[in-house]
């Protein structure tokens, strides 16, 4: 697989749309109405995949008018894209597509002449096999066409002809928004996906710089109504990346990069960016460098003796109703113990507005992940890797979340000093129960007082060495 160093792509990284409009046969409402369609897909592809977040945009390769199938090869052939090198491509391919007789999806253009597809239209696959079979580490194609579900046959079929070692060496993945039998909305792509991007951007809570194909589908589908899910949900017809690995073609707009710290190591990221500290500052945009967070002296105050060196293990549960402050204090707690933080101005600030005693210890906090609209299999791999454990792959058969909480019951057990996990937005997530009983309960013996040991401290002193967790 392709490598990344933390949040910077090894390679050059590249988008390149196949979008057509203008349609010849449409009436000139229709005609009109899809043409502002296709560009606003565009637009919001485009701010995706371009600048404007902490990570370097993708080389956008300008949008070109395709009026008939020699534009499409033209466009391929200029771009090299057969024989093109690189970290990632992006290919998204949209407009009307055709459901042949003999189960063949093409592109249709302005030029495609009815009953000649073959010489008239576009293969979908033949686009969708350029990117594929080209030298790109890791390739994302995502089809935005009518029937486009209607591939998977084909691909099934053309991914087998792919070179072994790029099958096995490269990220390929392949997802369509449309299913076997339905037309596209032309506004409904980019009107959820930019409900992703602006959910992402600001609340999601994913903090990594690049999202898994899964994580990308998920937050699509979670920006349809209930009704619309099984029409419109993303369905992905090649799987190259897997359940847990970041693709480098999908950049988390929410990401935030780490400050530069004197002393810091630059592969350490710290909690107090993006979520987390937008809730303990209250704050309401990134470049604001005001501190609100005021009162809850004892609630702070009970946090911090929760968290302090003479209370190795516990757990504490802080309950209120919606719009209370619970998150506010969970990050306020999260952020001031974060031993990156301590040297940034905003710290002192916050200090400056607090009692010592409401602070925290520094480094209190080992892990803090966000569980709103997140499952319990999602759960339990961000806790593995906010704790810097990779999450063991998983096969048809297995269950993540079992897998996974026994990765993590073994890191608390083989830690060798107290492991302190927070979790913001348990009422909120999608598995709340599972959560609790398979990822949580199997900690609790960490979290149990220590036994009367003659001769040997219990918690109203230091922690035993037994291991511990705080929860």
């Amino acid at each position: 697989m392709a490598a990344m160093e933390d949040d910077r792509p090894v390679g050059p990284r590249k988008l390149l749309t196949v979008a057509v409009r203008d349609y010849e046969d449409d009436d000139e409402d229709e005609a009109e109405e899809f043409a502002a369609g296709i560009d606003e897909q565009l637009e919001v592809v485009g701010q995706w995949w371009g600048p404007g977040g902490s990570l370097p945009p993708f080389h956008a390769v300008p949008p070109r008018a395709l009026k008939s199938r020699d534009d499409v090869e033209d466009l391929l052939r200029t771009e090299g894209v057969r024989g093109m090198r690189g970290h990632a491509l992006v290919l998204f391919i949209t407009g009307h597509g055709i459901a042949a007789a003999s189960g063949t999806h093409f592109l249709k253009l302005p030029k495609t002449e009815q009953g000649r597809y073959l010489a008239t239209a576009v293969r979908t696959s033949d686009l969708i096999a350029a990117a594929l079979d080209s030298h790109v580490e890791n390739v994302l194609v995502i089809v935005n066409a009518c029937y486009a579900a209607r591939l998977d046959t084909e691909l099934s079929l053309l991914v087998k002809d792919l070179g072994q070692d790029r099958r096995e060496k490269s990220r390929l993945d392949v997802l369509v928004t449309c299913a076997h039998n339905r037309t596209i909305e032309v506004r409904r792509f980019p009107t959820t996906l930019r409900g992703v991007y602006e959910r992402l951007r600001t609340k999601s809570g994913i903090t990594t710089p690049y999202l898994t194909v899964v994580e990308f589908m998920a937050e699509y589908e979670r920006e349809l109504r209930h009704a619309d899910r099984e029409r419109y949900r993303l369905r992905r017809l090649v799987d190259g990346s897997g359940l847990e690995d970041p693709s480098p073609c999908l950049p988390n707009p929410g990401y935030v990069r780490a400050r530069d710290l004197i002393g810091a190591s630059p592969r350490q990221a710290t909690a107090a960016d993006g979520y987390w500290l937008d809730r303990a500052t209250g704050r309401t945009q990134e470049s604001d460098a005001g501190w609100y967070f005021r009162g809850r002296d004892d609630l702070n105050r009970h946090i911090a003796t929760f968290l302090g060196p003479r209370r190795g293990r516990g757990v504490l549960l802080i309950t209120g109703s919606t719009g209370s402050g619970k998150s506010a204090v969970i990050a306020r707690a999260v952020v001031l113990s974060d031993p990156l933080f301590r040297e940034d101005p905003l710290y002192k600030a916050a200090a400056d507005l607090a009692a010592a005693d409401t602070i925290p210890p520094e480094g209190s906090v080992t892990a803090a992940v966000l569980a709103h609209r997140r499952d319990a299999a999602q759960v339990a791999s961000d806790l593995l890797r906010a704790l810097r454990v990779r999450p063991a792959p998983v096969g048809p058969a297995d269950d993540p979340v079992q897998r996974w909480s026994g990765q993590l019951h073994d890191y608390v057990r083989d830690a060798g000093q107290p492991v302190t996990l927070v979790i913001d937005g348990l009422d909120e997530a999608f598995e709340r129960h599972r959560i609790v009983h398979d990822v949580l309960a199997p900690l609790s013996g960490f979290c149990a007082p220590s036994p009367g040991v003659p001769g040997q401290r219990t918690d109203d002193g230091p922690p035993a060495a037994r291991p511990a967790a705080r929860l």
